[in-house]
């Protein structure tokens, strides 16, 4: 595992884009449920298909405040990244972690060291796998 300072944080694994896909289907399936009910049924029809996606509207609100958690927890972490020399920052989540690092690109210039970029890293088979989440 990388090196580097670990930040307090425990974090779920989330594969943001995927749960942000699902998100969205969710809310475009209940915006038509909705209008559907609207149009046949007035407000009372409304009220009946809420009360019904209401399991589905509160999974949808919990995910979004997984990910507002873990973009907090990101932005921390990327402050302590760039203190910390090189040694990226390693922020501890189920299934795994995050490291949050910035890497010269061995031209010095400039601009060195670049990132902050964001990696989840899993073991499987005793091998790391580093899955690279993207660039903040």
């Amino acid at each position: 595992m990388e090196r580097g300072v670990r930040a307090e944080a425990v974090l779920p694994t989330l594969d943001v884009a995927s749960e942000l896909e699902k998100v969205g289907k969710i809310l475009e399936e209940v915006d038509a449920a909705v209008w559907r009910a609207y149009r046949d049924a007035g407000v009372e029809g409304v009220l009946e298909v809420l009360g019904a996606c209401r399991g589905e509207l509160l999974r949808v609100k919990r995910t979004v405040e997984e990910l507002l958690d873990l973009t907090e927890v990101l932005k921390s972490a990327e402050e302590e990244a760039r203190r910390s020399e090189g040694r990226g920052v390693t922020v501890r989540s189920r299934g795994g972690c995050y490291v949050v690092k910035y890497v010269p690109c061995g031209k010095h210039c400039s601009g060195c060291p670049h990132g902050p970029y964001i990696y989840h890293v899993t073991k499987a088979g005793g091998r790391q796998i580093w899955k690279y989440i993207g660039k903040r």
